[in-house]
């Protein structure tokens, strides 16, 4: 698939909640806890260093990539998930450096 087609889009405002917890939950170990992806989601409502972003293909989240930036601090990638029919195709790698461009002094850490 082509980059040009993917869009960025905010994954906490979409209508359906489910769509970034499934992505979230591509990227860590939730040990049966079916709920701990919608309480990360939460968190980064609620945390002001915490960003989520989101790439899509025709409406739909196709990628998501969380980080802290902190403003004093290098910025951390904490999560980063593609789907799975869509990986290879760059879409991590736009993800990845949009992390790096929120980045206060240029460093992402993972």
């Amino acid at each position: 698939m082509s980059g040009s087609l993917h869009e960025w889009m905010d994954p906490l405002g979409l209508p359906d909640v489910d769509e970034p917890a499934r992505l979230l939950a591509q990227c860590m170990y939730a040990g049966g806890d079916a709920e701990r992806p919608h309480r990360v989601l939460q968190q980064y409502r609620e945390d002001r260093e915490l960003h989520l972003a989101g790439l899509g293909e025709g409406g739909r989240l196709i990628g998501i990539a969380g980080y802290r930036a902190p403003s004093h601090r290098d910025a951390v990638l904490l999560h980063l998930a593609v789907s799975p029919e869509l990986r290879g195709g760059g879409a991590g790698r736009r993800l990845v450096s949009r992390c790096l461009q929120a980045a206060r002094n240029g460093v992402l850490r993972a």
